[in-house]
């Protein structure tokens, strides 16, 4: 059972994502709460495995509470929800180390594939969103995707089913780096999972 903490400051949408796990039985929400010190409280107390955090709540920041949690050495992790589809501010967030990145609007068809993706060390963007983040970037060459040096490194490890663990200690850099790179293989290959990362990639010849 994967375990959740809920934050969000619309009480009607933390009541539809409980209604939404009810009945599950591979996802509890063990408690919710309505701002950002609360959420700090919440995640101390139960060690949740997942947070799903409302980008915009009252309280510290998404930025602030990322930093608080890694100085604090909690490992939970974490997906952002949000209401506005504001791709500069996913990348940023992304490159802090986040696990997902879901849209309100689709939350209810796909919070629980990124809960379940996340929860086995996966990263998940909406659809919607991962669109919106590669309209930004020039990231076609020749009509083909390219990837720098060390996200071909970062995905060929993810081919050999590396953990973001391994992966870090493999590369010599830290799990934050790891997740900023597959973020990045994932908008430049237009994948929302990094299972999808390999897939494409080695359909492309990217990697062996």
């Amino acid at each position: 059972m994967i375990r959740v903490i809920a934050a969000d400051d619309h009480l009607l949408f933390l009541e539809g994502i409980k209604s939404l796990f009810s009945t599950s039985s591979s996802v509890k929400i063990v408690d919710v709460c309505s701002d950002g010190e609360s959420l700090m409280s919440l995640v101390s107390t139960y060690n949740p495995d997942i947070a799903l955090v409302d980008i915009s709540m009252p309280g510290p920041g998404i930025e602030c509470i990322v930093e608080r949690l890694e100085a604090l050495q909690i490992k939970v992790k974490i997906i952002v929800l949000t209401m506005h589809l504001e791709p500069n501010r996913a990348r940023k967030l992304f490159k802090l180390g986040l696990n997902g990145y879901v849209l309100k609007e689709d939350a209810f068809e796909q919070l629980e594939l990124a809960i379940l993706a996340v929860a086995e060390g996966d990263e998940y963007i909406s659809p919607t969103m991962l669109t919106a983040m590669r309209s930004l970037n020039n990231t076609l060459a020749n009509g083909m995707p390219t990837l720098s040096a060390r996200e071909l490194e970062v995905a060929q490890c993810l081919s050999e089913g590396l953990t973001n663990k391994m992966i870090a200690r493999e590369l010599a850099i830290s799990e934050r780096t790891v997740r900023f790179h597959i973020s990045n293989c994932c908008l430049k290959l237009d994948a929302n999972r990094r299972s999808n990362v390999v897939t494409k990639a080695l359909q492309l010849n990217l990697i062996n």
